[in-house]
């Protein structure tokens, strides 16, 4: 049904360039981002508390952040907030949704709307959802790498037959789309993002900055 709509999306913005209205790119004083991940409050780990905190102030710069996750804090929750994306508990982290598919609502917004950039956050298992279609409208991806997935699938899984199945779908799901269709590829440092994208470009890599205030964290 999401590759459907995406189908839909792409023939509606033909019938408006055909029809001479404005469908294609067109540069803002702000930027348009749109943000897909599984992780945010009320989880309290690391990565939903970073992105809490770059979705408050990019949108405080006056940007357009529209986010699409598995779960918010209601309070919170403002009309740029879709904690709707179909999702199914963390058999390993149960204070966690995983989405297995991008829902109806962020393909129409992948395929129908104008965006500066679309930041995928991995772990996730909707990379072929999302890649391919802004690979196709040539939008912009930074896909940032978290969690050392090939580690813990061997610490979690001791049976050797099915942790190689694990691998082998983790490069299929993640790693292949990633280096195949992503702008840049990110992580915490680039010594692990050269292990686990070995062979990657070196100038599409990046490293995630640091999360911790210098003002009030000094090494002596």
């Amino acid at each position: 049904l999401s590759f459907f709509v995406v189908g839909c999306a792409h023939v509606a913005r033909a019938f408006a360039r055909l029809f001479g209205t404005c469908s294609t790119y067109e540069k803002k004083a702000n930027l348009r981002i749109l943000i897909i991940t599984d992780y945010m409050p009320p989880q309290t780990h690391g990565i939903a508390i970073r992105f809490r905190q770059y979705i408050d102030f990019m949108r405080a710069a006056g940007h357009e952040v529209q986010v699409f996750c598995t779960d918010s804090v209601k309070a919170r929750e403002s009309s740029f907030d879709h904690p709707n994306m179909p999702s199914i508990v963390n058999p390993y982290n149960v204070h966690n949704r995983m989405a297995y598919n991008p829902g109806v609502k962020l393909a129409w917004y992948l395929a129908a709307k104008q965006w500066d950039i679309v930041h995928l956050v991995y772990p996730s298992n909707i990379s072929w959802a999302v890649l391919p279609v802004c690979h196709a409208r040539r939008i912009p991806v930074y896909a940032s790498h978290h969690v050392d997935m090939e580690y813990y699938i061997a610490q979690y899984v001791t049976f050797s037959p099915v942790a190689k199945f694990g691998e082998a779908m983790y490069w299929f799901m993640t790693k292949f789309p990633a280096r195949s269709f992503a702008t840049t590829n990110a992580a915490p440092t680039l010594a692990f993002l050269k292990g686990h994208m070995a062979g990657y470009p070196p100038e599409k890599m990046a490293r995630i900055p640091t999360g911790v205030a210098d003002a009030r964290f000094k090494v002596d």
